[in-house]
């Protein structure tokens, strides 16, 4: 998986690809833990998944750990760009309808 960061100090953008799975996930955990600890004015996050195509059940375990800091903190957490398989599981896992997920 490769993580690319960008943003300012209110909002960051984390583009995803590749895999987010068992193997990967403690490495997104702690590149957005440190990123979020370091800024802690950060209000909003993003997740662009245009080129991830594939999250198994420990990324979507932090996916919605993520939500759930950025909404303790009153900030907003956004997914975009998701590709159909991946929705798909967003769709059958419920998470759909609890995370911000834009086309």
């Amino acid at each position: 998986m490769e993580i690319k960061i960008q943003g300012n100090d209110s909002e960051t953008i984390i583009s995803l690809s590749g895999r987010l799975d068992t193997l990967t996930s403690p490495q997104l955990n702690e590149v957005l833990t440190r990123k979020i600890a370091d800024n802690d004015d950060t209000s909003s996050l993003i997740l662009d998944l245009k080129d991830m195509d594939y999250i198994s059940s420990a990324g979507l375990r932090l996916l919605l750990q993520l939500h759930k800091n950025m909404e303790s903190r009153n900030g907003t957490f956004t997914i975009r760009n998701v590709q159909a398989e991946v929705k798909d599981i967003f769709n059958i896992t419920g998470l759909g309808s609890i995370l911000n997920i834009e086309s």
